[in-house]
């Protein structure tokens, strides 16, 4: 990609790398950061602000956009915070009858009754 197709999603794939790094967090703890933080994008004069955001490694221009981390973090598991409820049958239900068709055609007409007039 040139770079200025990548200057052009570096917002969203920003965005990307914060959730994956929440995430991560899970499973890591609160104020985990990656290893190293992998960016197609050129420096940026924000980068302080991604230092603090994703650590102090971060490598410029590396044609992917990736959080690097431990191997062993992938053996550990999500901890709970706190119990689940349970539940009830009415809730279960109304989950099921609102989730979308699984296919792509099928999701879409939901969205498109939601942005007409009068729906």
């Amino acid at each position: 990609l040139s770079p200025l197709i990548r200057d052009d999603r570096r917002h969203a794939c920003l965005f990307s790398l914060a959730i994956m790094r929440n995430v991560v967090r899970l499973v890591a703890g609160g104020s985990w950061t990656p290893v190293e933080l992998r960016l197609e994008a050129r420096p940026t004069e924000h980068r302080h602000e991604l230092m603090e955001a994703f650590g102090e490694r971060i490598v410029w221009e590396a044609g992917t956009n990736a959080l690097v981390f431990p191997k062993a973090l992938l053996a550990r598991t999500i901890a709970s915070t706190a119990k689940r409820q349970p539940v009830s049958d009415v809730v279960a239900a109304c989950l099921v009858a609102t989730t979308p068709p699984p296919d792509f055609v099928g999701s879409l007409r939901p969205l498109i009754r939601s942005l007409l007039p009068g729906w």
